[in-house]
């Protein structure tokens, strides 16, 4: 696995808990406990944010202990192997208090990777309308979507 294929989970752990936290924003608990549509969609997030931590590398782990990558995707076997014991309240405090210090954590470590890529000329940020954009994926590592594939 190469440094590029982490930086690419990286952002997909970034994805997630943005959404995460765009799914809360605004909510209380109480209405997060009464809102299951919310939920689901906060918890699926929260397999993807494990899911994408378990591919990275045990390298780039070990060289970036910050993230809590084992209770990360310890997280992550819960919601999708004891869907049962799943309880709310325990999600609601992971999205106040846990994903908001990785989103921190994951926006450094994807912005000193970026920097260096551009310092090499390689994939990185460009200015557009006045806003950074980082590009996670080079073109030719974008998923191809087609009508005509033969996998239906």
């Amino acid at each position: 696995m190469s440094v590029h294929d982490d930086f690419v989970y990286l952002c997909h752990m970034r994805d997630a808990c943005s959404k995460v936290q765009e799914y809360v924003a605004g909510f209380t608990w109480d209405k997060f406990a009464n809102d299951g549509r919310t939920q689901d969609a906060v918890i699926r997030q929260l397999e993807v944010l494990g899911e994408a931590s378990s591919r990275v590398s045990q390298n780039y782990k070990e060289l970036h202990a910050v993230l809590p990558w084992r209770e990360v995707k310890a997280f992550r076997n819960v919601v999708a192997h004891q869907y049962d014991r799943i309880m709310p309240d325990v999600v609601w405090k992971v999205t106040q208090k846990d994903v908001p210090e990785i989103m921190n954590h994951l926006e450094s470590l994807i912005e000193r990777y970026d920097k260096e890529e551009q310092q090499k000329g390689m994939v990185g940020a460009t200015e557009e309308s006045g806003e950074k954009t980082i590009y996670c994926e080079p073109e030719d590592r974008k998923w191809e979507h087609s009508d005509d594939r033969d996998d239906r």
